[in-house]
């Protein structure tokens, strides 16, 4: 099944998603719709939504011609299991010729409910604010001020509901304002027509404290799976030409956003990593003692691999569709998963044999020279290393095409609309990929920090919600 059939069937789920919400007569005429258009596959002739409606059927196994009577209920179960994500859902529920006006208004109204979006936020001693409390559009917001006035800040507060983690620090106390014990955010958010409210409380030296509708998580891997958002800086645009960590960042954050299972794995990987270079620094070692930390290793170790390798996989197909846009067809964008440890049958296996191999390397350097914590991805353009020989316009694009591309893949994997933070990264772009860029973004939520709207972003912007910024405080 190729990707447009696959779009198209997810956005026809998620037609059959909210209309659930129609009345009585309202659903029929949807129903008749859809029986419309599986007499017309019956009698051979192939219209779009017979051939979408035959692929949803032999995907799930239901009989065509009772697909909407009998098998409703069976396929909301489905959906409501993932793998549907919106591209352009309104624009598909305008295309269905015969529905009513009133019928589409009213399936129009609860997709944009579908729409994940921050209403609100409110901080305590964050940085440089001592408190903040305000709205958002759930299109587009603009923040507006000069530097070290608190716009970054802002965007950090907002990613921490994500994730529970800045994507500044490693550090958490670095969040709580000069001369503060604590800071808190609370975040209140639209996730698939009910409210979520997202609370994380700070204390200086104590640690963090997140609750999630007012329920206390024991974990912060426990928030993963409640708002998706992305952040696109300047530092991203160089994610080509820096060093394999920033790449691998990159992995680690997206990863973890999308599965959960990721992080608990790079969590606990890291933890043996920092415990075996410890003991490999130790006067004396016990091969026995060594030998724990090599099968703890490799068993997270695997399971990191293993997802790095698919989800790359799966962005290298993405991206190379975005930058072919981009670039209007004149290139070609290739993505390679560069393994450390190179992937075989028994992976778990593999990796402890490597370690095994390197002991003598390790106990030499006093580190662990092998495994996941040293992988790396390539991109190729037109077979060409773009890191060692493409210009700067093509490690941008490239780099653009990759984070685009990771707001598409957070919707296939989880069927739900990321948020965008673009932190000072508009006037990093030419106008052309400014306008792409945007014109790309118009069914999510977006939040741009910048010092100033230019004339150009004006005309590509419509109906911003703009906030303009001073010392940590807004100003109208």
């Amino acid at each position: 099944m190729n990707i447009e059939t696959q779009k198209r069937i997810s956005q026809n789920l998620k037609i059959i998603r909210i209309s659930h919400c129609l009345n009585q007569s309202q659903m029929a005429e949807l129903v008749g719709v859809s029986r419309s258009a599986y007499i017309s596959y019956e009698n051979g002739k192939r219209t779009p939504d017979a051939e979408v409606l035959f692929n949803i059927a032999t995907r799930f196994g239901l009989n065509m011609s009772v697909f909407f009577e009998h098998d409703y209920y069976r396929l909301l179960n489905h959906i409501e299991n993932g793998e549907l994500y919106d591209d352009g859902l309104v624009k598909l529920i305008k295309s269905y010729k015969d529905l009513s006006s009133f019928s589409k208004g009213m399936l129009i109204e609860r997709a944009e409910c579908l729409k994940e979006w921050e209403k609100k936020i409110e901080l305590k001693n964050i940085r440089n604010y001592e408190n903040l409390d305000v709205d958002f559009d759930k299109n587009i917001n603009f923040i507006i001020g000069n530097n070290a006035q608190g716009k970054t800040n802002l965007l950090e507060s907002i990613f921490m509901s994500s994730i529970g983690k800045s994507f500044r620090t490693s550090k958490d106390n670095e969040m709580i304002g000069f001369d503060k014990d604590f800071c808190k955010i609370n975040t209140f958010a639209q996730k698939n027509f009910s409210d979520l409210e997202v609370e994380i409380l700070l204390k200086r030296d104590l640690g963090k404290f997140i609750k999630v509708d007012g329920i206390n998580k024991a974990k912060t891997s426990d928030l993963l799976d409640n708002i998706y958002i992305v952040i696109f800086s300047p530092e991203d645009l160089k994610i080509i030409k820096d060093e394999p960590e920033k790449r691998r960042k990159f992995i680690d954050r997206e990863l973890s956003i999308i599965k959960p299972s990721y992080y608990d794995a790079l969590s606990n990987y890291k933890k043996v990593l920092i415990q075996r270079n410890i003991y490999l620094k130790e006067k004396y070692i016990e091969n026995s003692i060594l030998d724990i930390w090599n099968m703890q290793l490799s068993k997270y170790g695997a399971k990191i691999i293993s997802m790095r390798d698919e989800f790359v996989d799966k962005i290298d197909k993405i991206s190379s569709e975005i930058h072919k846009n981009i670039t209007n067809g004149r290139e070609k964008l290739v993505l390679k998963y560069d393994p450390n440890i190179k992937i075989g049958k028994d992976l778990e296996t593999v990796i402890y044999d490597e370690l095994k191999k390197s002991e003598e390397n390790d106990l030499r350097l006093r580190t662990t020279t092998r495994g996941p914590h040293r992988d790396d991805i390539q991109f190729f353009i037109d077979d060409i290393n773009v890191r060692n020989f493409g210009s700067q316009g093509q490690q941008r694009t490239a780099a653009l095409s990759l984070k685009l591309a990771e707001l598409n893949l957070i919707e296939e994997e989880t069927g739900e609309s990321a948020i965008l933070l673009l932190d000072d990264v508009m006037s990093e772009l030419d106008v052309i990929r400014q306008e792409f860029l945007i014109k790309s973004l118009s069914n999510i939520q977006l939040f741009i920090t910048t010092t100033e709207i230019t004339e150009n972003l004006k005309d590509i912007v419509k109906n911003a919600k703009v906030f303009n910024i001073e010392n940590g405080k807004i100003k109208s």
